[in-house]
């Protein structure tokens, strides 16, 4: 339920009021120690101010910000940073507020319900949510259960797959992985994946 209501979540432009800690900052900003090349490369960026691991300092220099404000301040970081291109560094932030949103999360109550039509109040929610819980582990379960079966069976009764078997089963799991990157937009160059080891995996399943 909780991942429900986090999943319509909003952001919601803030406009009437400067940056505050929890908001979130669109900044068009660059990293710089003073007279040397950037650190960081001016681009847009969107922080949340107040995030865990953000600088005190880098806090501080983009609260009580305003859309279109042009700013400037500095960020000593400490020898064990993370990055290690900030380690010990001190270095100027530049650049100019784009934009200020906060995100806003729905109570979880009736219009919730209502709004993911998954039942008139919290009470039919609860029960739906709680149903396609029960039907999603039995269906886990089943695919286990049935997964030992099958793994049983071969253990007893070891034999060697047809290659042009295996060559079909292996298709049609890549052609299903295929077909589940475009149904979210995606070409398989887009995605940053090893895919010989995928093949490779495939095949192994397939088998």
């Amino acid at each position: 339920l909780e991942r429900l209501r986090q999943s319509q979540t909003q952001l919601i432009d803030i406009p009437e009021r400067a940056s505050a800690p929890g908001d979130l900052i669109a900044v068009d900003m660059e990293a710089a120690e003073l007279g040397q090349p950037p650190v960081l490369e001016r681009k847009l960026r969107l922080l949340k101010i107040g995030e865990p691991g953000n600088p005190p300092e880098l806090d501080r220099g983009l609260t009580g910000r305003r859309p279109d404000e042009e700013f400037i301040f500095e960020v000593p970081f400490p020898d064990d940073h993370p990055e290690e291109r900030l380690r010990g560094k001190l270095v100027y932030f530049k650049g100019t507020v784009k934009a200020l949103k906060e995100a806003r999360t729905p109570e979880l109550n009736d219009e919730l319900a209502r709004q993911l039509q998954l039942g008139e109040n919290l009470a039919e929610m609860r029960e739906k949510v709680r149903s396609i819980l029960e039907l999603n582990k039995n269906a886990e379960a089943d695919h286990v259960a049935r997964q030992r079966l099958v793994d049983a069976l071969l253990d007893r009764n070891p034999f060697d797959v047809p290659p042009a078997l295996l060559d079909q089963e292996h298709g049609e799991r890549l052609e299903r992985i295929g077909r589940e990157l475009q149904a979210r937009g995606l070409q398989p160059d887009q995605v940053k994946v090893d895919w010989d080891q995928i093949i490779e995996s495939e095949r192994g399943r397939a088998e």
